[in-house]
């Protein structure tokens, strides 16, 4: 071969390298400005905490008229924001490709002008001061990161981003309130029988309930009034002794179509007699037994339960306690909106309930599991939905309580193999209580005259849960995930399940499961045996590998080396 020919095999080679090398180039430009355009995203979280849920992308193709939403963001922000801004115009730009247009979204920067800064404030979104270290010294710097939603003349604001954990149900919300014909759905709880209180016990439930509905407290003065014509869902919470004239109202409620969420106790607690209770009558069994979910007069204690801390003298200590039963995956039904994304729920102190009515699904019963009572017949167009059951290391006990957790550590634990129904669901046409009986009379003779007894309701729901502490304040400082409970309930009853879905979505806690001695023991020789065994065979695997690969190199040049 001459010179000549080895030079243009050279260059005939280096162009069509060179002529690959632009060809691939072009290949990736191309790839990416498609890449550019597309949006493609995988979601690996348990909960596909980073993407769009279907009840969002449903309300937003639902949208019936234009809104705008306005993301004021200050272009300087401390680094540690940058996360969130970046997940804020994300998530925009996602609700606005699903909206097909219904959705005007703009990203403004209040710092560039006065105008804007007041466009802000005037929307909800207030500045709020952010430090950073910059120059080796902290600096105070005022900052905008919020979301104003406006459609007509109704305004609702996101005022500070703080993190992306309830974005989307923040902003949904928001959404969701700005297109609402009308205002907030009102939100009953009864008072004047013994009731927890609204602005004492349940301060904290009443905030987040105040940013869907209008809560406001409910009393028909011993059943001289009826349940307000406006109220949508009533909430009956620690009712005690309850008259008959109010159990009648509460009776014609439902039949008109209204929805009811018992949260009842079967017993009294007296702290200052050392944790002791003793059985209380709510007066309402009788109506919560007709309609297909008694409230037993015992207690649940269950094996799979929360740690509780008691404070004794001047020191405090913890203990399993079986009187706060702590339910979690099996115990919580899965084909309701109320628990299907919940993951955990705690109830202390709490009353096993009866199901008569039929049960929508009905379980596979345990190795010792009696087979259910069968239907009383009382509500034949009623389907009951067991929402949350203690696990098979339940037992029950009734009469005399001793609540001290001192005495239980004397007591063996007695488990029946069963599992107790706590939170009932209960859907259907209702007949009432009242069919057939005589109206029981007003406590004010001169009242007006009664209309006849409404005998059947439309199509209602009624929520029966064997506890009212569950989600007072002194629980939901330490069991947040109760509030999701009582909000999933109230929305399903009264707005129905679109929000359910997203405010459960990574909110609750992901517990470790209990692992038996056995598994615990297997586990710990996999670490302290297997690990390393498995790096000794993976290192002789290489060893072999090398060796083999060297031995073959050599043979592959020997004729050559000769």
């Amino acid at each position: 071969m001459t010179e000549t020919t080895r030079k243009q095999r050279r260059v005939k080679y280096g162009v069509s390298a060179a002529a690959s090398v632009v060809i691939l180039a072009g290949i990736l430009v191309a790839l990416n400005l498609i890449a550019s355009r597309i949006s493609v995203r995988a979601d690996l979280t348990g909960g596909r905490e980073f993407s769009v849920s279907p009840a969002t992308k449903s309300i937003l193709r639902n949208l019936d008229d234009v809104v705008r939403v306005n993301a004021y963001i200050s272009g300087q922000l401390p680094p540690e924001m940058a996360p969130i801004r970046n997940r804020v115009t994300d998530m925009l730009r996602e609700y606005e490709s699903y909206a097909r247009g219904k959705l005007q979204v703009r990203v403004i920067d209040p710092s560039k002008k006065p105008e804007l800064a007041q466009e802000a404030q005037s929307m909800g979104i207030a500045q709020v001061q952010a430090s950073q270290l910059a120059k080796d010294q902290f600096q105070v710097t005022n900052v905008f990161l919020g979301i104003g939603v406006q459609k007509g003349d109704k305004i609702e604001s996101i005022p500070f981003v703080q993190d992306d954990y309830t974005l989307e149900y923040d902003l949904t919300s928001a959404i969701l309130k700005v297109s609402r014909q009308g205002g907030k759905p009102v939100i009953g709880f009864l008072t004047g029988n013994q009731e927890r209180s609204l602005d004492k016990d349940f301060t904290q439930l009443k905030k987040v309930l105040d940013e869907q509905y209008d809560v406001r407290p409910v009393d028909l003065m011993g059943g001289s009034t009826a349940v307000p014509a406006d109220i949508k869902t009533l909430v009956v919470a620690g009712s005690k002794n309850v008259p008959e004239r109010v159990k009648y109202h509460l009776d014609q409620f439902l039949m008109s179509g209204g929805r009811i969420l018992f949260l009842l106790d079967s017993v009294t607690m007296g702290e200052q007699a050392g944790l002791r209770a003793i059985s209380a009558p709510t007066g309402l069994e009788d109506l919560l037994s007709f309609y297909g979910a008694g409230i037993k007069s015992a207690l649940v204690l269950d094996g799979s339960c929360q740690m509780a801390t008691f404070s004794q003298g001047y020191g405090a200590f913890s203990m399993q306690y079986p009187y706060w039963a702590a339910i979690y995956d099996k115990g919580l039904d899965q084909n309701n909106p109320v628990t299907s994304k919940l993951e955990s729920l705690v109830l202390p102190w709490a009353a096993p309930l009866e199901v008569t009515a039929v049960l929508a699904t009905p379980p596979a019963r345990q190795k010792n599991e009696p087979p259910p009572p069968p239907p009383s017949g009382n509500q034949p167009g009623v389907t009951a939905s067991i929402l949350a059951k203690t696990s098979d290391k339940s037992w029950t006990e009734s009469g005399t309580y001793d609540l001290n957790p001192q005495a239980m550590m004397d007591r063996g634990a007695r488990p029946t193999g069963q599992r107790y129904p706590l939170a009932v669901a209960l859907s259907g046409q209702f007949r009432s209580f009242f069919s057939g009986k005589p109206i029981p009379p007003q406590p004010d003779a001169a009242g007006p005259a009664d209309p006849s007894t409404k005998e059947e309701s439309p199509l209602t729901q009624v929520i029966v849960v064997g506890n009212s502490q569950f989600v007072t304040d002194l629980f939901l400082r330490n069991f947040p995930a109760n509030s999701l409970f009582l909000e999933n309930a109230v929305d399903w009853m009264t707005s129905g399940s679109e929000l359910i879905s997203i405010r459960s979505r990574g909110a609750t806690a992901r517990p470790l499961r209990r692992l038996s001695d056995a598994a615990r023991t297997t586990i710990k020789l996999i670490l302290i045996i297997g690990v390393p065994a498995f790096v000794v065979l993976l290192s002789l695997v290489r060893v072999q590998v090398r060796q083999r690969t060297r031995r073959q190199t050599v043979e592959a040049f020997q004729p050559v080396l000769r």
